[in-house]
């Protein structure tokens, strides 16, 4: 595997100070996305969803070349114009792979991989999120990776707009779900390796030392 941290031009970059890439986490969901096809992420919002799509996108383009990232922020019907899904995913993946960079030469041969932040903008696509529940694993298939706010209101003409989410009704096994550190803290839980890496990286910035006792003060 290689270690490569985001350049400060790099389109994967999630412009976070002292990032850690989350390794475990990150590979994690390519797996599953890998074996299942689609992969929900849900968390309330400011927890970490765009920068932990962000750095699956990295660790693909530079680790997993039968994989072709393409990421975008889903927009509603209204902010593209009505364009139908299909089309406006196929746009989406053109105006993208203009602007990555091509380092690693792309492989032509590369499976597409979906990776749609604000997803929940989606729900109002039904048909899309029906095709996503009975997704068949094919070589042909691309998979998705899709980042939906936890508890967004759902869209649809046919069910109960009280129905939470199109997310929800996703088999358990195509879900994940991030939980902020304690409740009313806005940010992801981090295992304590992570917290090792984020404070040495900060510390390291400001000139500074830090001891073993520091990273058990923070997580305490």
């Amino acid at each position: 595997m290689e270690d490569h941290e985001p350049c400060r031009d790099d389109v994967w970059n999630p412009r976070c100070d002292y990032i850690c890439k989350r390794e475990t986490l990150v590979t994690s969901i390519i797996k599953n996305t890998r074996d299942y096809g689609v992969m929900v992420i849900r968390a309330p919002p400011q927890v970490g969803k765009s920068t932990l799509l962000k750095l699956i996108g990295h660790h693909i383009a530079h680790n997993e070349p039968d994989l072709d990232p393409v990421y975008f922020v889903w927009k509603s019907r209204e902010d593209r114009q009505h364009i139908p899904y299909q089309q406006y995913i196929q746009q989406e993946q053109a105006d993208w792979q203009q602007k990555e960079p091509k380092i690693p030469p792309r492989n032509p041969t590369a499976q597409m991989i979906y990776l749609i932040d604000e997803a929940q903008n989606s729900y109002e696509e039904e048909i899309l999120w029906e095709n996503l529940k009975n997704r068949k694993n094919t070589r042909t298939s691309p998979y998705y990776v899709l980042v939906c706010v936890y508890g967004a209101a759902g869209i649809s003409s046919k069910r109960d707009p009280r129905v939470e989410s199109q997310a929800q009704l996703m088999h358990r096994m195509h879900l994940v779900e991030l939980r902020p550190s304690f409740p009313g803290n806005p940010y992801m839980l981090f295992q304590k390796e992570e917290v090792k890496v984020i404070v040495n990286k900060f510390a390291i910035d400001q000139g500074h030392a830090v001891d073993e006792e520091v990273v058990e003060y923070l997580l305490g």
